[in-house]
């Protein structure tokens, strides 16, 4: 796991959707704003105060929101679980 560079485009059209429940990570739903400025539906993992979004470029990128938001990434998910 690696601190993800503050450059990387996290946007959701970069990302693939991530059908599949893994360990206590659950699936959820969400709503990001497109480039287009329109809202668009992707589901991501979820656990506690955790994301975790797979990428079409193959990272998959971890988000953890406490109180600041820090964001890591790895190639394997289960390096972020």
């Amino acid at each position: 796991m690696k601190e993800l560079d503050d450059n990387y485009d996290i946007s959701v059209e970069l990302m693939k959707p991530m059908d599949y429940p893994v360990g206590d990570w659950e699936v959820y739903s969400g709503e990001f704003m497109n480039k287009a400025g329109h809202m668009e539906n992707m589901n991501y993992l979820s656990n506690s105060n955790k994301s975790i979004f797979s990428m079409k470029d193959g990272l998959f990128i971890l988000e953890i929101e406490t109180g600041d938001v820090e964001y890591f990434y790895s190639e394997d998910i289960n390096d972020l679980l």
